[in-house]
């Protein structure tokens, strides 16, 4: 019975979570989004994504995606998403990109954050 009482509680915690980023998403502001999208990012929570974090997440998600997807994605697009978003966010140039930077680059550039065969992707133009 323990197991069970403790897999309700992973799942509510996890379901909630879901939720609330859900609502945010499809009812919050441009700056709740932004927000909400940046702390995805910041995967230890210091305030700042660094390439190695970023990395992660796109190595993550293009592996979820599989290399059998059409267009075939390259071994390289991972590491091409990463170094474009930090072009385009890490204003300074000092290899990590602030809340601050990353969402007045949002805000400047532009971004879009697509739902890639349900995989949330970046893209700045």
């Amino acid at each position: 019975m323990l197991h069970v009482e403790r897999w309700r509680g992973i799942f509510s915690v996890f379901s909630q979570d879901f939720v609330i980023g859900l609502s945010i998403i499809l009812r919050g502001t441009i700056n709740d989004r932004l927000n909400w999208a940046f702390n995805l990012y910041d995967l230890n929570k210091d305030g700042c994504i660094t390439k190695e974090e970023m990395m992660d997440i796109m190595k993550s998600i293009y592996d979820m995606m599989g290399k059998y997807t059409y267009p075939c994605m390259q071994d390289e697009a991972p590491r091409e998403h990463v170094e474009s978003f930090f072009q385009k966010m890490d204003r300074n140039n000092d290899g990590v990109v602030t809340i601050d930077e990353f969402i007045e680059s949002c805000q400047k550039v532009g971004c879009v954050f697509l739902f890639k065969q349900g995989y949330l992707l970046t893209h700045c133009y």
